[in-house]
């Protein structure tokens, strides 16, 4: 979440960072959400390494360096948000998924 904040420091457009602060708020929330199932899971979520999302950040980092103009960079950091954007659907679906499978064979009590 702290590389959306970052990147919307970047931007240079104003609509743009706030659609990431915005979305930022989202993240937050879906976390709170998944913290709470976790919670009446009788388990609680662990911090664990995402490498494809380090590997953007990095990615966005080492642009960054070459210092582009603010619109190239702009055009970079929503390439790169909506690329972690798709990981995260993705996660968030399988997790879903298993979830509901949980639920639906009662290999977990809700």
């Amino acid at each position: 979440m702290e590389a959306l904040k970052e990147v919307a420091a970047d931007v240079d457009n104003d609509t743009l960072a706030d659609m990431l602060r915005t979305h930022q708020s989202g993240i937050k929330q879906q976390t709170e959400i998944l913290e709470s199932c976790f919670e009446r899971l009788g388990s609680s979520p662990q911090d664990v390494p995402c490498a494809p999302v380090d590997a953007i950040r990095r990615e966005y980092k080492d642009f960054q360096r070459q210092e582009p103009s603010s619109q190239v960079l702009t055009m970079f950091a929503l390439g790169g948000a909506m690329k972690v954007e798709h990981f995260g659907i993705a996660s968030y679906r399988g997790w879903s998924a298993r979830r509901w499978r949980w639920v639906t064979w009662g290999l977990r009590r809700t």
